[in-house]
């Protein structure tokens, strides 16, 4: 991957999804189009119409018709998020449908670019693997997918008017209680679908071939290099191109490793916590097939304070393992673990790195900068603290 015409094959490999990504999306923004089937994708939440609406969340209720739809509060990023208000007529509110809804579009180009590295997998996710998880995380009334447009939504319940959720952002403190929480979900998804490959999901290295092919992820990477200065620990900070074999590297070691669904962008801005306490992990837009090591070592490097990550990471390494094997994946040792966690720590820098100073391709408004910062700091020291370097460069 590190070479230039391996970038060169996935850069031709992908410039004709990105160029229908552009041209696409323009023909959306010029010729809005609108449609009551719910197998169509609305271009933005502003497109449903009440009769898409009653398609998609009144087909169990016979007679039940949503009668207007009324956008509220949002937000962008990755993914265009809104609120949206229902109103029905007598029988919907009878059936107790719900008042208000969540959805997640994908309207922009930008947007579009991040759903063709990750394809559009966070509706398929909902509909056909949510339903197998025992934990805490958000479920869909409806979902649809359009691949050729590489665009998708999702109907998702309203966790604050469901569960009058608190969503956490990349720098809320996690107590123990919550870490053992985080450690033990992730082990119940990994153990889950141990073994398994939906045919819908890419695999951990296939989308990171993806992203070099449609952003020149290694300039990025070293940018970050120069601009975050103290941000970074100090015996990373001067070795930018080591680092960047380190991903490659881990990446390489990734792929040779069982599978399993694994969430892949577990920072902390992507859990919640509900009114009595439970942890709870949403926004999987960028699920794919891979190992459970990437989400450990994403998850405890960026979740934690340097401090709490020092005192519990091998308490909640053997944690960890314990939950894997009860919840039916892989039986491994508690230092087997923390190998595999010391190697895939690259990845969690892979992408935090380009976030701190971000490609024109991506939203500019995907982080603040102070959060970016605060990542790249609690990242590089569990680096230095594990000596990664060494994870993957003498096997351990």
């Amino acid at each position: 991957m590190a070479t230039l015409a391996t970038r060169a094959r996935a850069v031709a490999a992908t410039a004709p999804v990105l160029a229908r990504v552009v041209t696409l999306a323009a023909v959306d923004r010029v010729r809005p189009a609108s449609s009551d089937d719910p197998a169509w994708v609305p271009p933005r939440a502003e497109a449903i119409t009440p009769g898409w609406m009653t398609a998609a969340l009144c087909r169990e209720h016979p007679g039940a018709v949503v009668t207007a739809v009324r956008p509220g509060d949002g937000s962008s990023g990755t993914t265009a998020r809104r609120r949206l208000h229902l109103d029905y007529n007598d029988v919907g509110r009878a059936a107790g449908l719900p008042a208000t809804v969540f959805t997640k579009a994908t309207p922009s180009v930008t947007q579009r670019i991040t759903q063709a590295v990750t394809g559009p997998v966070e509706a398929r996710f909902y509909l056909h693997l949510r339903p197998h998880l025992d934990i805490e995380a958000p479920r869909a009334y409806h979902g649809a997918v359009d691949d050729r447009r590489m665009t998708a939504i999702t109907i998702l319940e309203d966790l604050v008017a469901t569960k009058d959720v608190t969503f956490l952002n990349p720098t809320t403190h996690v107590d123990r209680e919550a870490a053992e929480q985080l450690v033990t979900s992730l082990a119940r998804v990994h153990g889950t679908f141990a073994g398994t490959h939906p045919p819908f999901l890419k695999s951990y290295g296939r989308h990171w071939q993806d992203a070099f092919g449609l952003v020149d992820v290694e300039r990025y990477f070293l940018r970050c290099f120069d601009e975050a200065g103290d941000l970074l620990h100090a015996d990373v900070a001067r070795q930018g191109e080591r680092c960047w074999r380190g991903l490659l590297s881990s990446i390489a070691l990734h792929d040779r490793l069982p599978a399993t669904v694994i969430h892949n962008d577990v920072h902390l801005g992507n859990w919640y916590r509900t009114a009595d306490g439970r942890l709870g992990l949403c926004d999987w837009q960028a699920v794919v097939c891979g190992h459970w090591s990437r989400d450990v070592a994403y998850a405890l490097a960026t979740t934690l304070t340097v401090d709490d990550r020092r005192a519990w990471e091998r308490d909640l390494v053997a944690r960890y393992a314990e939950e894997l094997a009860r919840a039916g994946g892989d039986r491994v040792t508690p230092d087997e673990v923390l190998l595999a966690y010391r190697r895939q720590l690259w990845g969690a820098l892979g992408y935090w790195a380009p976030t701190f100073s971000p490609p024109r391709l991506m939203p500019a408004d995907m982080q603040p900068r102070e959060i970016s910062g605060e990542m790249l700091r609690r990242i590089t020291t569990a680096c230095a603290d594990l000596d990664a370097f060494a994870a993957v460069e003498r096997g351990g």
